[in-house]
C-alpha cells in the first residue's frame, strides 16, 4: 500500500448466513452485511486462465482495513465496493502496520 495512513473507501464485508433449496437442485443464498468498514485500496491486475475448458476473466485487489474486533474475518467472506462483489482469498494476513489486516480479494466471472 502506497500510503498506509489512508483509509479512504468504503467497503462492506459480507458473510453467507443460509442456503435455501430452490427446488431445481441449487439454492438461494442469505448474504449479510456484517460491518461496514474503511479502506485503503490497491486494484491489482486481471487475468483470463482456462479452467475446466472455460475461460476464466479475474480481477484482484488489496484491501487494507484496522483489525476488526467484532468479528473475525473469514476466507468465505465476501467484500463489496464501489457495487462489485469480490470473493477473500485466503490467507487473511496482518499487515506490517499493526493493527491492520490485508485482505486480498478476486472477482471473477465464466466467460
Amino acid at each position: 500500500m502506497g500510503r498506509p495512513g489512508i483509509l479512504d473507501q468504503r467497503v462492506e464485508i459480507q458473510r453467507v448466513t443460509g442456503k435455501t433449496p430452490d427446488g431445481a437442485g441449487g439454492y438461494t443464498e442469505t448474504v449479510t452485511t456484517i460491518a461496514t468498514v474503511r479502506a485503503a485500496v490497491v486494484p491489482g491486475g486481471g487475468s483470463e486462465p482456462e479452467r475446466a475448458g472455460r475461460i476464466q476473466s479475474e480481477t484482484a485487489a488489496k484491501f487494507t482495513i484496522r483489525t476488526p474486533r467484532a468479528f473475525e474475518l473469514l476466507p468465505t467472506d465476501r467484500i463489496l465496493w464501489r457495487g462489485v462483489m469480490f470473493e477473500v482469498r485466503p490467507p487473511v494476513l496482518p499487515s506490517l502496520r499493526s493493527g491492520y489486516v490485508d485482505v486480498t480479494a478476486e472477482r471473477g466471472v465464466a466467460l
